[in-house]
C-alpha cells in the first residue's frame, strides 16, 4: 500500500489534542477559554489508515482540514519505535521529514504542505498527542472547548469523502459541525457519527454503532468532552419504531451522556428539511417523521434543560432542496446543504452563549 493512498478506506476520524488549552477559564461553567491574541494548542484532525501488518498504522494529516494554517505540528509519541514523517507538497512532491522515537517532538513542515503522513503504532493511537504549536483560533466563548459529535449519514465522515478521492469538493472540512467548530475556535474531539444509525438502531454493516452504545465513547485516552452536538433519531423512524419509543430510548441516551460526562455541555439539534430521495407515496411518511422527530427533541431539549439549535429552518425547502443535496435524488445535503447547517449551528450556537450570559 502506497503511504499516499489516502483515505481510499473507510475512515475513521481521530481528534486528538494535548494537554488543556488555556489558563483562561469562563467563570460561569469552568470550561477553557481564550484570550484576544492568545497562543493555543489547536488539536489536529487526522484520520487512521491501515498498513502493513496489524500493528502499525497511518496517521494522516491534511492541511485543508485543519483549524489553523499547517506550519507544525507538535505530537507526543508513546510506543517505543520509530516514527517514519513524510510531507507531500502542493505540487505533489513528498518529502521524508525524518524518523522519531517515543516522547514529544515539534516538526517543522515546508510551506505549502497538503498533507503530512505519519507511521504510528496501532496501539498508540487512541494515547496519541498531536496540536499545532502556537496557533491563534477564533476567539468566542467556547475557544478552546473539546468537541464530540453524535449522529448519522447527515454528519459522518464516512460519507463525506476526502480532498483526495471526493471530486465533487465535500470534505470533512465542509460539514455543518466543523463549520460551526472553526467559527467558535473549539478542538475536535471524536466523532461518532455512522451512517444509517439511530438512537437505537444499528447500521447494517456493523453492531455496536447505535447512539445508545456511542454515547460513552465520546472521549479519548487523554480528553473528556466540554461540548457534545446530538443530531440523531429519523433513522429510528424510518426503520419502523414509534415516536414513543424513539422518546423513551432517546431520553436514556440523554441519562446516559449526562452520566458518562458530567461537566460537558449538550446541544441538540434539529433536523433539516430532507432530500428527496424518498418520493412519491413514500415522501408524505419522510416528512411526518421529520416533523416527530424534531418535536420529539425539542420536548426532551426543554424537559432537561438542554439547549436545542433549530437546523430545520436553515435555509433548505422543498421549492430550493435540489440545489443544496450531494446529488439528484439524494437525501444527504451537499457541500452548500452542510454550509445552511453549519451556519446555523453558528447563529444557535451564539445565541446559547448569550443566555448563558
Amino acid at each position: 500500500m502506497k503511504k499516499r493512498n489516502c483515505f481510499c478506506l473507510l475512515l475513521l476520524a481521530v481528534f486528538l489534542a494535548l494537554a488543556p488549552v488555556s489558563s483562561v477559564h469562563a467563570e460561569e461553567n469552568g470550561k477553557s477559554a481564550g484570550s484576544p491574541g492568545a497562543f493555543l494548542p489547536v488539536s489536529v484532525y487526522g484520520h487512521v489508515m491501515a498498513a502493513e501488518g496489524n500493528d502499525i498504522v497511518y496517521y494522516m494529516i491534511e492541511a485543508e482540514e485543519q483549524m489553523c494554517p499547517l506550519t507544525a505540528v507538535e505530537v507526543t509519541f508513546t510506543a517505543d519505535m520509530g516514527h517514519s514523517i513524510w510531507a507531500v507538497c502542493a505540487n505533489g512532491e513528498q518529502m521524508t521529514l525524518g524518523v522519531l522515537g517515543i516522547g514529544t517532538h515539534v516538526i517543522a513542515l515546508p510551506e505549502g504542505v497538503r498533507e503530512v503522513g505519519m507511521l504510528v503504532g496501532a496501539g498508540e493511537v487512541d494515547a496519541l498527542h498531536s496540536n499545532i504549536p502556537d496557533a491563534v483560533p477564533a476567539v468566542s466563548a467556547y475557544t478552546g472547548w473539546y468537541l464530540s459529535v453524535l449522529g448519522d449519514s447527515l454528519s459522518s465522515v464516512e460519507l463525506a469523502g476526502s480532498l483526495q478521492s471526493d471530486t465533487e469538493g465535500l470534505n470533512v472540512a465542509s460539514k455543518w459541525w466543523y463549520l460551526a467548530a472553526k467559527e467558535f475556535g473549539m478542538n475536535l474531539l471524536a466523532d461518532r457519527a455512522v451512517g444509517s444509525t439511530g438512537v437505537s438502531v444499528e447500521a447494517p454493516e456493523g453492531a455496536g454503532n447505535s447512539g445508545l452504545q456511542q454515547c460513552t465513547r465520546l472521549h479519548t485516552a487523554v480528553q473528556e468532552p466540554d461540548c457534545i452536538f446530538v443530531l440523531l433519531g429519523v433513522n429510528d423512524l424510518f426503520a419502523g419504531r414509534r415516536i414513543q419509543q424513539v422518546e423513551q430510548d432517546y431520553r436514556s441516551m440523554i441519562a446516559r451522556i449526562r452520566s458518562r460526562y458530567p461537566q460537558a455541555e449538550i446541544f441538540l439539534f434539529t433536523y433539516p428539511y430532507i432530500g428527496d430521495g424518498i418520493g412519491g407515496e413514500s415522501r408524505p411518511v419522510l416528512e411526518l417523521c421529520v416533523t416527530q422527530m424534531n418535536d420529539a427533541i425539542r420536548g426532551i431539549a426543554e424537559e432537561y434543560g438542554l439547549a436545542v439549535i433549530d437546523l430545520y429552518h436553515c435555509g433548505m425547502t422543498a421549492d430550493n432542496i435540489a440545489a443544496y443535496v450531494r446529488k439528484p435524488g439524494d437525501i444527504h445535503p451537499g457541500r452548500a446543504g452542510q454550509a445552511l447547517m453549519g451556519q446555523a449551528a453558528i447563529e444557535g450556537l451564539r445565541k446559547a452563549a448569550a443566555l448563558r450570559g
